[in-house]
């Protein structure tokens, strides 16, 4: 099966195995889910005046707008992890609430991996200022 990635418009070619399934472009990272080819196009005719009336109006789907991404979901998504690490070992708490909130609430998967890794660098961090603290009590 062949698809677009969204991301940098290059042709795929996808087993049909991955149908539905998430899957990552190997030229950009991108990773979407590929979905069913489009319907083939049917040739219609045209309806006389007459038949037009008693055929009901139909109705136009509004589209959802795509949401546009937040300050720290963009600024997460785009950090790399040599930033990341550091920030989360350095500033647990905010990183703890920044990472927390966003492993949840981002729509990004880049931006929701990322937030993983400042969750777990955060965690650490005050895991292993609670053993010094300990440590040096006991050496007083």
């Amino acid at each position: 099966m062949q698809t677009r990635c969204p991301g940098c418009q290059s042709q795929l070619r996808v087993p049909d195995e991955f149908l539905g399934k998430r899957v990552k472009c190997p030229k950009c990272g991108h990773i979407f889910q590929v979905g069913r080819p489009p319907p083939p196009v049917v040739e219609v005719e045209p309806v006389e005046e007459e038949q037009q009336s008693s055929m009901p109006a139909t109705v136009k789907k509004k589209k959802k707008k795509a949401r546009k991404l937040g300050f720290w979901e963009r600024t997460v998504r785009d950090t790399s992890l040599f930033l990341l690490i550091p920030c989360g070992l350095c500033c647990p708490l905010p990183a703890l609430i920044v990472g927390s909130i966003g492993m949840s609430t981002f729509i990004d998967p880049d931006a929701q991996e990322n937030a993983k890794i400042l969750t777990i660098c955060a965690g650490i961090s005050i895991a292993l200022g609670a053993v010094l603290r300990l440590i040096a009590m006991f050496i007083q």
